[in-house]
């Protein structure tokens, strides 16, 4: 009898919020009963692991509206409510093509000084209209957002991995820093985080000069990756970090850096979709 109450009630607080949600008419929404969209949140710390393949999926209410996103996960009293502004948008993409079913959106999201991966899951009909809806809101933050969606896949990661500042002395020894920092590689950035909160956000296509060694003054400590960030202002700030897997790091650096440099072609003629952005969402 109570477990009968307990869905009645969490019944009705979902049909008020779906309800309130539709009066808003907004780009896109999901739906109790059509449209469903699932979700998970990762946030990138220090200590998180890599984003788990196998992690539990959870229902909520989406919407996609001008002033962002918004998400409502299933509780009994339905008074959860996550908001990403449209500046707080970084990156989007589906790492594989459409499918009938289980189709993954992916996002990374910077919130004030925290970094976040958002996975929606929908089926093919409803990521399509997700996607067309998240396509213009992202198009009034930055084009460079849709340019690199229609990149080729499969986007560049790497999962965060503990690394240490260091510097090359003119002899070839390297002094590493105490301080440990975490990187994260995204398709568009490289993020800097330290005690969990992002330090600096480095654009991939100001990344040059990358470099992997290992160290001659002490070949059994872990090994340097080296780059080059050029500045707005034409400055050339070299860095460099210890890190373990240091060869799998610098080449996945430097594919990531070049696919920024990529254009995506333009088709001309007839398209599958209505929406011009659609051309490449086979």
């Amino acid at each position: 009898m109570l477990d009968f109450l307990a869905d009645t009630f969490l019944f009705r607080a979902r049909l008020r919020l779906r309800r309130s949600l539709i009066a808003r008419a907004p780009l896109f929404r999901s739906d109790m009963f059509y449209n469903q969209v699932g979700w998970r949140r990762f946030p990138i710390t220090d200590e998180s692991a890599p984003p788990d393949p196998l992690a539990k999926w959870h229902g909520c209410f989406f919407t996609i509206e001008t002033d962002g996103l918004h998400l409502y996960p299933y509780t009994r009293h339905m008074d959860q409510h996550l908001h990403y502004p449209p500046n707080t948008l970084r990156w989007f993409g589906r790492p594989v093509k459409y499918t009938d079913h289980n189709n993954d959106l992916w996002l990374h999201l910077h919130v004030s000084d925290e970094w976040t991966l958002l996975q929606l899951r929908a089926d093919h009909y409803p990521m399509t209209n997700l996607m067309r809806a998240l396509k213009q809101v992202a198009s009034a933050v930055s084009p460079e957002l849709l340019t690199a969606y229609r990149r080729r896949r499969p986007y560049i990661h790497f999962d965060p991995v503990t690394v240490h500042a260091a510097a090359q002395d003119l002899y070839g020894a390297w002094t590493v820093d105490p301080p440990s920092l975490t990187l994260y590689l995204t398709p568009l950035h490289l993020v800097m985080l330290t005690a969990g909160k992002v330090q600096r956000l480095l654009a991939l296509e100001r990344i040059q000069a990358i470099e992997s060694m290992s160290r001659l003054d002490q070949p059994a400590m872990p090994g340097v990756c080296r780059f080059v960030y050029l500045h707005s202002d034409g400055q050339r700030e070299p860095l460099a970090f210890t890190l373990p897997d240091h060869v799998a790091f610098a080449a996945s650096l430097a594919e990531a850096a070049k696919r920024t440099l990529e254009v995506p072609p333009i088709f001309h003629g007839k398209k599958k979709y209505e929406d011009e952005w659609d051309e490449d969402d086979d």
